[in-house]
């Protein structure tokens, strides 16, 4: 079972001006990354800071992109059979976004919680998440991308077995 807390579910940042001026000193991201949707794949640490990856609409031109996987109703690729599933808040129904998109998994950042909105899609106070299958499988991938995944192929009999996220 997901840990409660933010992790798995889906964030924007805040506008720089909701913000204290004090947090986000502290915070270094590369330019852009603020402009897009979030996932928190760690729980809170120490300070209120948690990890995250992003979530994109593009894919790299280079075309190398073990690294991006696609948010269901996109096309698993065939590379790693992976695709993220999206439900609401408990755990029900099958949601997704607006765009095309896809979760990047190489490059994690830390940011304090703070300075984060969760997505209410619906205006009800419910939120977008990753699946729970999912979010374990994103974990395993991030795992293998850091330890060794840009210099060996992801398992291609694992994920020739492995069902879809």
């Amino acid at each position: 079972m997901k840990p409660r807390g933010p992790q798995g579910r889906i964030f924007t940042f805040l506008p720089t001006s909701e913000c204290d001026a004090h947090i986000l000193s502290s915070v270094f991201l590369p330019d852009g990354v603020r402009g897009h949707m979030v996932i928190p794949i760690s729980g809170v640490k120490q300070r209120g800071w948690v990890s995250i990856v992003t979530i994109t609409s593009s894919l790299p031109a280079s075309g190398l992109t073990c690294q991006y996987v696609p948010i269901w109703p996109g096309k698993a690729p065939a590379h790693s059979g992976l695709h993220i599933k999206l439900c609401n808040c408990w755990g029900f129904w099958a949601t997704q976004l607006r765009k095309r998109s896809y979760v990047r998994l190489d490059q994690v950042y830390d940011v304090p919680l703070k300075i984060l909105r969760q997505v209410d899609p619906n205006l009800d106070g419910s939120s977008l998440e990753v699946q729970q299958e999912s979010f374990e499988k994103m974990i395993k991938r991030i795992e293998w991308l850091r330890n060794d995944g840009l210099s060996t192929n992801w398992p291609t009999q694992a994920a020739a077995a492995a069902p879809q996220i």
